[in-house]
């Protein structure tokens, strides 16, 4: 679940100043009734929310603030994933859903080829904006995806390439240990967090939320 974020409180966060009028919260990307405008994302506002994404269990400590990050096409056999689930329902929303979300737009609709996009419009009578980012992937010793478990699944079941964010040379360890792709398990429901993951750190989870990212 993502919870509005006050444009305000996105701002500090981040530092970013948005230029969309009339914007008052950040919500996540299905949550938007009605859409006003789908824009690329500059790379500069994309580093911005990557490198301002802070810890869980601190934050003031930004892993990333100081790490090279850039844009790649990657094949998601070949990373490690942080959890040890995907949800059936999930995949089917991601099926069903996500191609007809652009559908009005000269942009590429489906999810393995997606870039980074900024999308304006109405959730409930007010003016809101949501992030899309393709997945993000941490590389150290292992490349282990942080977010976009279910389009990475999806996307290496038909056999095909990722767009992904690459965050090169990351000092401070990943809160659960990485694990390959085949011990990644199909499941109905969520489990819970503690189940969620081999060996967890929760206070060395990457807060994505509060810089407006749908993790």
């Amino acid at each position: 679940m993502f919870p509005p974020l006050d444009i305000g409180v996105f701002e500090k966060n981040t530092g970013v100043r948005l230029y969309a009028r009339g914007v008052q919260k950040i919500v996540s990307m299905r949550d938007i009734n009605k859409i006003i405008s789908v824009e690329a994302m500059p790379v500069d506002y994309l580093e911005k929310l990557i490198r301002n994404i802070a810890l869980e269990g601190d934050l003031e400590c930004k892993p990333y603030k100081n790490c090279q990050i850039k844009l790649a096409r990657i094949d998601p056999w070949n990373v490690k994933v942080g959890q040890t689930f995907v949800e059936r329902g999930k995949i089917l929303s991601l099926l069903e859903n996500f191609t007809n979300f652009f559908q009005e737009y000269c942009i590429t609709r489906g999810a393995a080829k997606c870039n980074a996009y900024i999308i304006i419009g109405i959730k409930d009578n007010i003016k809101v904006l949501a992030h899309y980012v393709p997945p993000i992937i941490e590389e150290n010793y292992d490349s282990t995806l942080l977010d976009g478990v279910h389009r990475s699944f999806l996307i290496k079941n038909v056999g095909t390439t990722s767009e992904a964010i690459i965050i090169k040379d990351v000092k401070i360890r990943f809160p659960s240990i990485p694990q390959d792709w085949s011990l990644v398990n199909f499941v109905d429901t969520k489990p819970p967090r503690e189940t969620r993951y081999k060996e967890l750190n929760t206070s060395l989870f990457r807060d994505l939320k509060k810089v407006g990212i749908d993790g």
